[in-house]
């Protein structure tokens, strides 16, 4: 959340606290997060989905309410999951290096099993924006 307002600021844009959503990770989360978005009287271009298993929910209550995917609204998520490239449009996804996420919390984890102190508590695994065909240039 604080890389999306930072990057808003930075872009010259107010973040609008209306036009955020809260899910749980779900696909279901996602279409009745999508749908409370669609109801409000916010407009609104483009929506970046921390998460490509909720992205799909969000995706399924844009088509249902008549919307385009990219013509419309473009649409992003994150974690690039298998299906995401498959998905009609393919999913525009932010690929996430899940194997050293892993090896990261587990040694951090075994820090903290043996008393230890863990060499860093906050750690920046790289990712990549992995543009496919649902999001379009504004």
């Amino acid at each position: 959340m604080r890389g999306y307002q930072s990057a808003l600021l930075n872009a010259g844009i107010t973040p609008d606290e209306d036009l955020i959503r809260y899910a749980d990770f779900t696909p279901e989360s996602g279409y009745n997060s999508m749908r409370s978005l669609l109801a409000s009287p916010k407009k609104f271009t483009a929506v970046f989905i921390a998460s490509d298993n909720v992205a799909i929910g969000g995706k399924s209550a844009l088509l249902e309410a008549g919307l385009r995917i990219p013509e419309d609204i473009s649409l992003v998520g994150f974690d690039d999951i298998p299906w995401a490239q498959f998905s009609n449009p393919p999913l525009t996804t932010v690929h996430l290096q899940a194997q050293e996420l892993a090896r990261r919390a587990c040694l951090v984890l075994m820090d903290l099993l043996k008393g230890r102190e863990p060499e860093t508590k906050r750690q920046i695994v790289d990712t990549q924006l992995i543009v496919r065909k649902s999001c379009r240039k504004l």
